[in-house]
């Protein structure tokens, strides 16, 4: 039998898991590694042998408590790969800039808290998933699209400018421009390049837009020991292996795009 939820309702009251679900808990720990696998592999839900996703969320969690990394390595991909085709239906590609970036940061969110089950840093944020899943994985993507907007908000009130041609600059490269003005010296070589490299900068995606300005331009370290320092990582609010992420992608487009400019 599963043990109880933790989290407490604002009422009061203890989280608990929908009858169904804790039957279902109770059948699958009663199963061997082979089983179980197998029935994570199966997506369609009217399939008899079907494991809803609060239950394959309980016994990856109950894996890490235990440290069986069999099971952890054996379950917990069947169980991303649900997020992650649940995430492309309510984030696909045409409805967004970076919708792939998106959804990444959102996975990768999510990765976390299964990572800090059972450590000290565990506040039970899992709970509600054990209980409605496709609503709390909703509620994750409604906070990430929140913070994105506001970011977006945020540059969008910067006034706009132009470079020396007459052509609109976006908000983005005008924070490129006046970081790169202070950090390096205005010889002519320089000014040439560098209004190439911030028009093609102006075509990445939101994101690694400013993963790029962040790290190549204003300097900024991916991630730091310390905790109060402001890093790209901090800045964008996600994890420093999305920002690595963003700037390789970023990086082999600059490769093609400085071989297509200098054949």
């Amino acid at each position: 039998m599963a043990p109880p939820l933790k989290s407490i309702k604002k009422d009061g009251t203890p989280y608990t898991r929908f009858p169904a679900i804790e039957t279902a808990i109770d059948v699958a720990l009663t199963q061997s590694l082979d089983i179980l696998r197998n029935r994570a592999r199966i997506s369609d839900p009217a399939h008899r042998e079907y494991m809803p996703t609060e239950c394959l969320l309980h016994l990856v969690r109950a894996a890490r408590l235990a440290n069986d990394v069999a099971c952890v390595n054996n379950l917990l991909p069947f169980l991303l790969s649900r997020c992650e085709d649940r995430l492309r239906v309510t984030i696909p590609d045409h409805s967004r800039a970076d919708a792939a970036g998106l959804r990444d940061d959102i996975l990768q969110d999510f990765g976390l808290r299964i990572a800090k089950a059972g450590t000290d840093q565990d506040t039970h944020v899992l709970d509600f998933f054990e209980i409605r899943f496709k609503a709390a994985l909703t509620r994750l993507r409604l906070n990430h699209l929140e913070k994105d907007n506001t970011r977006r908000a945020v540059l969008n009130e910067i006034p706009e400018t132009v470079d020396e041609d007459g052509t609109p600059i976006d908000n983005d490269h005008v924070l490129a421009r006046l970081s790169e003005a202070a950090r390096a010296p205005a010889r002519q070589e320089n000014y040439v390049y560098l209004t190439q490299v911030l028009k093609f900068i102006a075509t990445l995606p939101p994101h690694e837009r400013e993963a790029v300005i962040n790290c190549c331009i204003r300097g900024l370290k991916i991630e730091s020991e310390d905790p109060t320092e402001v890093t790209a990582a901090t800045l964008a609010d996600v994890t420093p292996r999305a920002i690595s992420k963003r700037l390789k992608n970023a990086a082999a487009k600059l490769k093609k795009f400085n071989e297509e400019s200098n054949p």
